[in-house]
Formats: structure tokens, sequence, C-alpha cells
């Protein structure tokens, strides 16, 4: 990324982070060959602006083949990773484990709301001076919270599975042609999801491993929050369609957390526009939970 944009979210500390993680990740050869022979461009480009998201990040022809990535959503990104880890830690977990807990003894989940009204308003009206009050990875007073912490190696293979996306639509030759229908390109960008979990399932077996499982979830997660409809328009799969499909190749245990971390995602999305989701305190397993949350989805997507 270009050292010399140094960016006015918080989250420009993690740049190099990001990075690191992402050049560690990608096949070196593979990238070689599109940088020699296919016309990669070699910088990737770390765009800041102070305005409301309207990209996430993308690559074109038309701009030397370059892959972008946005600062303000990057930082939308990092916010609600910081959220809804404390969401599901503190008001989801804890209170099926604990006898007696009280939601209103818990100073976290005020922060944490916070965190995430914040970044909704990314999509706003955006506050650049809020995010350095909230928790950051910036300030030092929040170096050793254990939530901030969890979420820099989640919420840099989040970003590496964006950025591998828009590598996968480059490496699969997307960049050649016009698709042909918009079946054409909904397939397009279910291939590039695709071949950037590929890349990153071949480190699952590291201690990192489940880092990278929950940055991805998390960053196909923050595409329903774009708007109300849940759906990708004539460009793109419904994002809690291409949830499903990348969630699914993961073959988690019916327990494992991240069933249960979509599936108070998909809750948070009903209250945040308020929808009518039904969320049951109780399931056999957490991918139960899961399965529920993502049927009420549907419904609400298709209600006749």
């Amino acid at each position: 990324m270009d050292a010399k944009v140094d960016g006015i979210y918080p989250v420009r500390v993690l740049k190099d982070e990001v990075l690191k993680w992402y050049i560690t990740i990608c096949d070196s050869s593979t990238m070689e060959h599109e940088l020699k022979y296919n016309g990669l461009n070699k910088k990737l480009k770390y765009k800041v602006n102070d305005k409301k998201i309207t990209d996430i990040a993308e690559i074109l022809k038309t701009d030397k083949n370059q892959i972008i990535i946005y600062e303000n959503f990057c930082q939308f990104l990092w916010s609600f990773s910081y959220s809804i880890i404390v969401f599901l830690d503190e008001a989801f977990i804890r209170p099926r484990v604990e006898e007696n807990y009280n939601f209103k003894e818990n100073e976290l989940l005020g922060i944490a709301t916070e965190s995430i009204e914040a970044a909704f308003g990314l999509f706003s009206n955006p506050d650049v001076d809020t995010f350095f009050r909230l928790p950051n990875p910036e300030a030092k007073e929040y170096k050793e919270d254990k939530h901030v912490c969890a979420i820099e190696k989640a919420y840099c293979f989040g970003i590496s599975f964006i950025l591998l996306h828009e590598f996968g639509h480059q490496f699969l030759g997307h960049l050649e042609y016009e698709p042909e229908s918009i079946q054409q390109q909904k397939k397009e960008e279910e291939d590039a999801d695709d071949y950037a979990f590929s890349v990153l399932s071949d480190h699952f077996d590291k201690e990192y491993g489940n880092a990278i499982k929950v940055g991805i979830v998390i960053s196909l997660i923050t595409l329903i929050f774009t708007d109300e409809t849940l759906s990708g328009g004539e460009t793109h799969p419904d994002p809690h369609q291409r949830i499903m499909r990348i969630i699914e190749k993961m073959e988690l245990e019916d327990n494992h957390n991240l069933w249960a971390l979509a599936a108070v995602a998909f809750k948070l999305w009903a209250f945040r526009y308020n929808k009518p989701l039904e969320f049951p305190d109780t399931a056999e397993s957490y991918k139960i939970l899961f399965d529920k949350a993502f049927l009420e989805l549907n419904y609400l997507k298709s209600p006749f």
C-alpha cells in the first residue's frame, strides 16, 4: 500500500500489518505471474477521504489493474468487528453460562453500542473524531483491551479476504471481457469469493487459522449492513447468501462460535433496520440458531 498516504481514521496504523499478512497469505508465484504477464499493478491503493462510504474495494482495467481499498470502509470493518465480538461475548455467551448475569451492569455493551453506531454513521454522516474517542487500534489506552487485541488479526484477514477477492477477478480473467448477463456477473463474484477463500483456507491449520475464519466471516457479514434490502443488486449475489456459501465451506462444528457470531449479526441487522426477525433464546446448537436466523432473513427478503 502507498506508504505516503497516512490516512485519517485510526485503522491507518494497521496498514502495514494488513500488507504483511496479505503478502504472507498470497501465493507468491501466482502474484508474480499476474504482475509480469497480465498487467497487475504492483501497488495497492489505500484511498482516503472523509466522505460517506460508497465503495468497499475494486479493481478496474481503467485504473491499470490496480486494487483499491477504501479507508472509510476499513474503519467500518474494524469498528463493526470490535462491536460484534463484544456483543457475542457479553450479550450472547455470558448470559448462557453465568447465573444472575446483569446486562445493565456491563459498561462494555454501552461502549460497543456507541462504536457500532459510529460505524453505521460512515454510510451517511461520518464523524472522524468519534473514532478516536472510542476503542480503536491507535490509542495507547486500548493496547491491552482484550477485545481490541482479539480482533487485530481477524481485521487484517478480513481485509485480506477483500483484497484477495479483487485479486481473484484479475487472476480469473474477469477484467478481460464484459459479462454477457446478470447471472454471469453474479457468478463471477461468487468465483472471486471462492478464490479468496481457497487461498486463505490453505492456512486454516496454522496457529492463526481461527482468526482467518473470523476475519472472512466478519468481512462478509458487513455487506448486509450497507442497506436494508439484503440485495446484491444486478452485479452481486445477495449478501446473506454469500455468507451462507462461505461459512458452509468451513465445515465448522455445530457449536463453533462463528455460527453464533453470524446469527447475532443477523439479529443486529434486523434491529438496525427495524425488521421482525425472531431470535430464539435457546437452540440445540449454534448452527441450528444460525439456520433459523438465516431462514428468517430469507423470509424478510422474499415475504410473498
